[in-house]
């Protein structure tokens, strides 16, 4: 097997086992290093002299191991994956599969670099997905909460666990 498609295979057994999102990627352990060395010693044979410790630290400091996490997980913010579900007819048709027909679809498409009021709930969901924790609060308090919609409850809940 070439290289490339070497680290292709390696590369999705890493996702497989961490997902495939930041949030995700944050919970590799800093020796997930030591996971690959069978298979480096498998691919260099004889020439595999470093131990564990070595390797990863000269993977570390040489900055390949942060472009090779970068690549596996590419860093995607909840504003550019929001854009991308509106600006990006596929990326849509892919996401709302059975749930939105195309005449729904075609409604959510824009040009526009603007937001509504309407897309921060989508934009919170979407920061739940893949960014960093939401803060949370001992007591949330919601004037006219009957008048609030689905979508603006579920922003709310994660607020108050």
């Amino acid at each position: 097997m070439s290289g490339c498609g070497e680290q292709e295979r390696l590369l999705g057994e890493i996702r497989e086992e961490y997902g495939t999102t930041m949030r995700r990627a944050r919970a590799v352990p800093d020796g997930a290093c030591t996971q690959l060395l069978p298979e480096y010693g498998r691919l260099l044979r004889g020439a595999a002299v470093r131990d564990g410790e070595e390797v990863e630290q000269a993977l570390k400091s040489s900055g390949h191991l942060t472009r090779v996490l970068d690549r596996a997980w590419p860093a995607v913010t909840p504003e550019k994956l929001v854009r991308s579900l509106f600006t990006t007819p596929a990326f849509l048709a892919a996401a709302a599969e059975d749930i939105l027909d195309e005449d729904e679809r075609k409604l959510l498409r824009r040009r526009g670099a603007g937001w509504s009021d309407a897309d921060v709930p989508l934009l919170d969901e979407a920061h739940a997905l893949v960014g960093s924790p939401a803060r949370t609060y001992d007591h949330v308090i919601v004037d006219e909460a009957q008048d609030l919609t689905p979508m603006q409850l579920r922003m709310i809940s994660p607020a108050c666990p």
